[in-house]
C-alpha cells in the first residue's frame, strides 16, 4: 500500500509541475496592459514588517524585471509560497543600497540507518526594496516595491536554482502535488519545466523516506535525524 501511495503522491506531484512555464532565451517582454502592480501576496517579517510580493514580469531580453515573475522564470523559484518563506527570514542583511537580503539556506539529505547526511546545500536570498516607485523599469508599481528578485548563490554560478530547492523552502520534508502548484505566472512560451530522472528518483526517495529536503534560516548541519 505505501509503495502505490508513493507512486500516486509522486505522479500527482510531477503532473502538477508539467504544466509550469519556463523562461527560455528568447522570452519576450510582459503583454500590453499586464498587471505587474498587482500584490499577489505580503510576508508580514517581523524584522522590516510588510514585504508585498507584486506580480512583476520578467524580460529576458532585456534581462530586466522584477516581483514574482522574475524569481519565478529566472531563478526558478516557482511558487508563491515558497517566495514568501524566504522573505519571512529573520537573517537579513543591509546592502549599501538601502535593499534587505533576506537569507534561506536549503539542503537536501541523504538518509541511511536513523541518519541523514547533508549532500547538497544552497543559500537563498530574497531582495526586499523599501522604496516606492510609479513605475520600475518602465512597468507599473505605484506603490512599495517590496520582494525585488529572489535567487540561489549556485556553485557554477548558473542563474537557475535546482527543481528540488523550491519544494525543500515550500515544504521541509516528503513534497506533495497540493503544495507545489503554482500560482498564475507571466506566459513565456510553450515550452514545459523538464523534471530529470534524477529529479523524479529523488522526489521519489524523499516520499520513502530515503531522502529529506529541507530549510532554514541558519546554516544546515551535515547530519539530522532520520
Amino acid at each position: 500500500m505505501r509503495t502505490l501511495a508513493v507512486r500516486l503522491t509522486l505522479a500527482l506531484f510531477t503532473a502538477s509541475l508539467l504544466i509550469l512555464p519556463v523562461r527560455t532565451a528568447a522570452a519576450n517582454p510582459p503583454p500590453p496592459g499586464y498587471p505587474t502592480s498587482r500584490v499577489k501576496t505580503t510576508a508580514l517579517n517581523r524584522t522590516l514588517g510588510p514585504i508585498p510580493i507584486r506580480q512583476g514580469f520578467w524580460d529576458s531580453v532585456a534581462d530586466k524585471g522584477f516581483g514574482f515573475d522574475k524569481a519565478f522564470h529566472k531563478h526558478n523559484l516557482y511558487t508563491l509560497s515558497a517566495q514568501k518563506r524566504i522573505m519571512l527570514s529573520p537573517t537579513i542583511y543591509k546592502q549599501q543600497n538601502g535593499n534587505y537580503k533576506l537569507t534561506l539556506y536549503a539542503g537536501r539529505y541523504r538518509c541511511s540507518g536513523s541518519t541523514c547526511r547533508l549532500v547538497d546545500k544552497r543559500t537563498v536570498h530574497g531582495i526586499h526594496n523599501g522604496r516606492s516607485y510609479p513605475e520600475y523599469h518602465n512597468w507599473p508599481v505605484g506603490g512599495l516595491l517590496g520582494m525585488q528578485t529572489a535567487y540561489c548563490l549556485n556553485p557554477n554560478r548558473e542563474i537557475r536554482c535546482p527543481n528540488w530547492v523550491t519544494p525543500a523552502i515550500d515544504r521541509p520534508g516528503a513534497p506533495s502535488a497540493s503544495s507545489q502548484r503554482s500560482a498564475s505566472a507571466q506566459p513565456m512560451d510553450q515550452q514545459k519545466r523538464v523534471f530529470t530522472a534524477a529529479d523524479r528518483q529523488l522526489f521519489e526517495d524523499v516520499e520513502s523516506g530515503r531522502a529529506k529536503l529541507t530549510s532554514s534560516p541558519t546554516r544546515l548541519p551535515t547530519t539530522i535525524p532520520r
